[in-house]
């Protein structure tokens, strides 16, 4: 299960880092239309697989002592 937990924690940050990174480009105002429209299609998926994974983790934090809190979690691969 703790491999299992280290993975789904891999996966967050993954997405937590796409989502900065997609953020950062919108935020920019140097994107064309149709790429600012594309990218914001492609973060609203992330956001949706943020949610997803963020529900599952936050059911395995009573079975791992010591784990961050999703929010801390989120704080800590944004910077």
């Amino acid at each position: 299960m703790l491999e299992s937990t280290n993975a789904l924690i891999g996966a967050l940050a993954a997405v937590i880092r796409e989502m900065k990174r997609c953020q950062n480009e919108l935020d920019s105002g140097l994107l064309a239309e149709q790429a600012e429209e594309d990218l914001g299609v492609f973060a609203e998926q992330l956001h949706e697989a943020y949610a997803d994974l963020a529900a599952e983790y936050e059911a395995r934090l009573s079975l791992h002592a010591g784990l961050l809190d999703v929010d801390a979690l989120r704080r800590h691969f944004e910077s």
